[in-house]
């Protein structure tokens, strides 16, 4: 019986995590994108393609790592998902407000609340709604189809 309330609370602190990581890092994406499409210097390319380039894949790696220990603390159980579950919800109606309700201001002047901006935002969000949607379904398979 313990083992499963432990399984609960870490259940709980990896979606926790992997929501923190996900907003965090398409965020930045996003803003270094936008940085570097509306400079167009040899600063702004060197810091997107060392985030591009070298980040990219190791976080990607790693919110790969903590979505699949999240599914096996999960198990399908839908108890126990629950929670984590309701934990994503949340964490997209963020990003949606952050997004498009309450505009990110360094990326507004950069190239202001025009196409460009909602385009990129669009993308960004969809970004996002992926990697939650994926994490989710792993979540609720059941533990014979994990192996």
């Amino acid at each position: 019986m313990f083992y499963k309330v432990l399984r609960f609370f870490g259940a709980i602190i990896a979606a926790l995590l992997f929501a923190y990581l996900v907003d965090a890092f398409h965020l930045a994406f996003f803003g270094g994108a936008v940085h570097f499409l509306a400079n167009l210097s040899w600063g702004s390319l060197l810091g997107f393609d060392i985030l591009r380039g070298f980040l990219l894949p190791v976080v990607w790696g790693v919110l790969w790592l903590i979505g699949m220990g999240l599914a096996c603390l999960v198990r399908g159980s839908k108890v126990m998902a629950a929670l984590p579950l309701v934990i994503f919800v949340l964490a997209v109606i963020a990003d949606f407000r952050i997004l498009f309700l309450e505009p990110i201001d360094l990326i507004v002047s950069d190239i202001g609340q025009g196409f460009w901006y909602y385009f990129g935002a669009i993308l960004t969000f969809i970004g996002i709604v992926f990697f939650y949607g994926i994490c989710a379904a792993f979540m609720l398979a059941s533990d014979e189809n994990l192996k």
